[in-house]
């Protein structure tokens, strides 16, 4: 089994400082209590997720235009709702 240096992780990964309002931070607080993670996991999560949102409604915008030249209007022309 492969071992890992700690050193080869760190050198992934880049810092970055925020100033947050106090909202914001007592809100982040509970988040990772509640989901049993410290900080900086919870603000690896939130950023993936809001990242691979924003990629997603990307895509959507993009391929928009090729659904409508296909004839589909709507979400249940795509998913060919027999109702």
């Amino acid at each position: 089994m492969a071992s890992f240096d700690y050193n080869d992780i760190l050198m992934c990964m880049n810092r970055l400082t925020i100033d947050i309002p106090d909202d914001i931070d007592v809100e982040l607080r509970k988040f990772c209590e509640m989901e049993h993670l410290s900080p900086e996991e919870a603000v690896h999560e939130i950023l993936r997720r809001r990242l691979a949102e924003r990629r997603f409604q990307d895509l959507a915008r993009t391929t928009e235009g090729y659904a409508e030249k296909a004839g589909f209007t709507s979400e249940d022309d795509l998913l060919g709702d027999d109702s």
